[in-house]
């Protein structure tokens, strides 16, 4: 949810592995993160390549009250 959460509020903004664990305080390690990523890809929200990830899904108004209003563990 963390990064998923990052991504979505920086779309159209294009980010290495490493820039997310800085952005992150560290938070999370790199094979976690290759894991989000991994399924954030296979359920199209991301596009990884080799100029680094892009967060790809529109949302709309109702998706992000609920992103807002999410309980974070």
């Amino acid at each position: 949810m963390l990064v998923e959460r990052f991504l979505s509020e920086h779309r159209g903004d294009l980010f290495s592995k490493a820039a997310i664990i800085r952005a992150l305080g560290g938070r999370i390690n790199n094979k976690s993160l290759s894991t989000i990523l991994d399924y954030l890809e296979a359920s199209n929200k991301i596009m990884q390549g080799p100029k680094g990830i892009l967060w790809i899904v529109s949302e709309g108004k109702k998706a992000k009250l609920l992103m807002k209003e999410a309980i974070v563990f």
